[in-house]
């Protein structure tokens, strides 16, 4: 499963090959973040530490929304994204990654993709536009 989180993984299976109670919480929100490198091991611990900081100029995780499933198999963001224009840098962004929660540290990472190398600098804002980020199980 291209992309998705060890924990989504994990989950996935417990919830569709095990007969015993599966404890999984579906979220209903969804958010954003910017990461500076990859997670190596795909677990929202090594992923956190990549993230921009909450404390570096202005960064906070937008929400994001899905349109429905194509007959495909997949989905795409249905709205255009936008992040808070930076009041100084953000560095250079190599991934974006998707959360629970729109907490800096805190919820799980879900999925994430690869960016091409964007530099923010203060003044900067960063968008996503709609049907930018399309999520697949492949």
């Amino acid at each position: 499963m291209t992309n998705l989180s060890r924990e989504v993984e994990n989950d996935s299976l417990q919830y569709y090959f095990t007969v015993g109670a599966v404890l999984i919480t579906r979220p209903t929100t969804w958010f954003v973040g910017l990461h500076s490198g990859s997670g190596a091991n795909e677990s929202t611990s090594a992923w956190a530490a990549t993230e921009i900081s909450s404390t570096a100029n202005a960064y906070t995780r937008p929400a994001i929304s899905w349109g429905t499933l194509t007959t495909g198999g997949s989905m795409s963001n249905s709205a255009s994204v936008s992040f808070p224009v930076a009041t100084g840098s953000w560095g250079t962004i190599t991934h974006a990654a998707i959360w629970t929660s729109a907490t800096y540290g805190a919820g799980s990472m879900l999925f994430w993709i690869n960016t091409n190398d964007i530099t923010v600098t203060s003044g900067e804002q960063v968008t996503i536009a709609t049907g930018a980020i399309t999520l697949a199980m492949t």
